[in-house]
């Protein structure tokens, strides 16, 4: 019977397995359920040298495959917090690259940006509460409107797992 854990890395086998080794699988995965670990805590649940914990944890840095953050998770500090699903006006994706894109990524209140294929993103706002939360999503939606063909608004009620893990 395969446990938990055992499933999880096998479900990472065999995404990964043809691109990365099996100490970078690994080293990710631990890494994905705590950032924190040290290098010679990885060592010892990989049961490998520190040194090659070192080398291998820096080259997923340097291919950009592996990066270290800190993450709110903003449910547990009950925030209110919304995705707002916009599609683009396709013939105005150059002011998108350029202006918006820049003003999103910029504005501290946008907690995420995902762009997906056909002209779509979703950003993930948050905000002191349901009416602040609101006005931030207006003047998101009229700072874009010359290139927002539609949009749709998702106010958050629970995340139960996020970033590969269960974060209730």
């Amino acid at each position: 019977m395969e446990t938990k854990e055992s499933m999880y890395s096998k479900a990472w086998y065999d995404v990964l397995g043809d691109m990365l080794s099996p100490t970078d699988i690994n080293l990710l995965r631990l890494l994905n359920e705590d950032g924190r670990l040290s290098d010679a805590e990885l060592a010892r649940k990989l049961n490998v040298s520190v040194s090659t914990v070192r080398a291998r944890r820096r080259y997923l840095e340097d291919r950009g495959i592996l990066k270290i953050v800190g993450v709110i998770v903003l449910k547990n500090l009950n925030l209110p917090y919304a995705d707002v699903i916009i599609q683009l006006n396709h013939k105005q994706l150059n002011k998108y690259y350029g202006e918006y894109l820049e003003y999103l990524i910029n504005n501290d209140k946008i907690y995420e940006i995902t762009q997906y294929l056909n002209n779509y993103v979703m950003i993930r706002v948050f905000d002191k509460d349901y009416q602040q939360l609101l006005d931030t999503i207006n003047s998101v939606i009229l700072s874009g409107k010359e290139i927002i063909k539609r949009y749709n608004i998702f106010v958050a009620g629970t995340t139960y797992k996020a970033w590969g893990r269960n974060v209730l």
